[in-house]
């Protein structure tokens, strides 16, 4: 019955139009279930066959300096320009930013600028912006500060523009980095199918 279930799984899937890879990320998170509880008789290499053939993923590239060039002109926000000098500055994923605070943030000479990624968990690492993007960065916390916000070693580095229900800031998360990276793109007509 189970083995049924799992092979109407992935057709549904598939009937869908999801990819090849994300249903077996899928269907290894299900086998690895049935395996850690002791559900034997079924037989994974017929359910992966349903699948096809894996699918290369798709090539991705960096941005090119005129492409952040465009996309930072696009901007008009001082906390979006920084965020965008930040990341391609830095090479740090916009999955980072939300758990990063001032007290990852050390200044160095010359203007650069130290920050502890994942401080704490075992993929900790550090890393480096520049003077350009040190630059809009302390030009955000001095438009912060202006507005009243008490900036402290645990406040977020990158805040939403609403709080929460006890009036302490949000972080930006990464579906709205996501969102605005897609609308800075979109406006700086930066297209990665060419």
């Amino acid at each position: 019955d189970l083995k049924k279930k799992l092979e109407d799984y992935v057709i549904l899937f598939k009937n869908n139009g999801k990819s090849p890879n994300y249903i077996r990320l899928i269907i290894f998170a299900i086998q690895s279930f049935c395996d850690s509880n002791d559900k034997m008789g079924i037989n994974w290499k017929k359910i992966r066959r349903l699948l096809g053939k894996k699918q290369k993923p798709k090539k991705s590239r960096p941005y090119t300096t005129s492409e952040i060039k465009r996309m930072l002109h696009s901007l008009k926000s001082i906390r979006n320009k920084s965020l965008i000098l930040f990341l391609s500055s830095s090479g740090v994923r916009r999955g980072a930013i939300p758990t990063l605070k001032m007290k990852d943030l050390k200044q160095m000479s010359h203007g650069c600028v130290a920050i502890t990624v994942y401080a704490g968990f075992d993929e900790e690492y550090v890393t480096f912006i520049n003077k350009e993007a040190n630059d809009a960065l302390m030009l955000y916390f001095e438009q912060r500060k202006h507005s009243g916000e008490p900036i402290t070693p645990n406040s977020f580095v990158f805040r939403a523009n609403r709080t929460d229900i006890t009036g302490n800031p949000k972080p930006l998360n990464e579906a709205s980095i996501s969102n605005l990276i897609l609308r800075c793109k979109i406006n700086a007509g930066v297209n990665f199918d060419k």
